[in-house]
């Protein structure tokens, strides 16, 4: 039978006990029934964590929406309603998201603040194209991509352009979809937009390996 100097039952804080024995030169074993790292990483106050902080972020900007509408600053309440939509994007509540979006934008319409609308409408893009539901996304990033060429947003244009190949290619309009790309290179190009460049590039030249 093989003998330990140190024998540490749990993978928890037990661990510590385990690697100050090692470093001390005692042959030592651990055991434990389940998995490593025991209750606090696995089932306790970590995971707890996990799911308790994105609620206070949410809770944060709900308060912070609140005081915004209080005090009558539209575009104020825009960034935050964007914010919170984009926090319940990320924890997949679409629904949720995209009445954020939509009231977002409702809000730099109604002061008539362009700057981001492209912004608020290819986030509502987004949420349709998470849903599927691809007319309704190349919709959203057309009435985006309009606004931003209208405003000289050439950035936008590019990632909108992307965003457009994309959806087509989903819907198996490979032509399309390689306009959409072409479209976005060019203009990548006229300003030296180097991540729009290699991204381009890498659509395109995935399409041209399919054709």
């Amino acid at each position: 039978m093989e003998r330990f100097d140190v024998l540490v039952i749990g993978t928890g804080s037990g661990m510590i006990v385990a690697s100050t024995a090692v470093e001390n030169g005692f042959k030592t074993a651990v055991v434990d029934s389940g998995p490593m790292g025991g209750t606090c990483l696995n089932k306790g106050c970590v995971p707890s964590k996990m799911l308790i902080y994105p609620s206070d972020v949410v809770a944060i900007f709900n308060e912070a929406q609140a005081l915004a509408q209080a005090g009558g600053h539209k575009l104020e309440e825009s960034y935050i309603v964007r914010h919170i939509a984009a926090e319940h994007q990320e924890d997949g509540n679409l629904d949720k998201a995209l009445a954020g979006f939509e009231r977002s934008l409702t809000l730099r319409e109604q002061i008539g603040y362009k700057v981001y609308q492209p912004a608020a409408l290819l986030a509502i893009g987004h949420v349709y194209r998470a849903r599927q539901k691809l007319d309704q996304a190349i919709e959203y990033y057309q009435k985006a991509y309009n606004l931003a060429e209208q405003m000289n947003q050439a950035l936008y244009v590019v990632r909108l352009q992307m965003a457009m190949g994309d959806a087509e290619k989903e819907k198996r309009n490979i032509h399309q979809a390689l306009k959409h790309y072409e479209t976005a290179l060019r203009t990548a190009e006229a300003i030296n937009y180097q991540n729009g460049l290699e991204a381009a590039t890498a659509k395109i030249e995935a399409i041209d390996r399919e054709l």
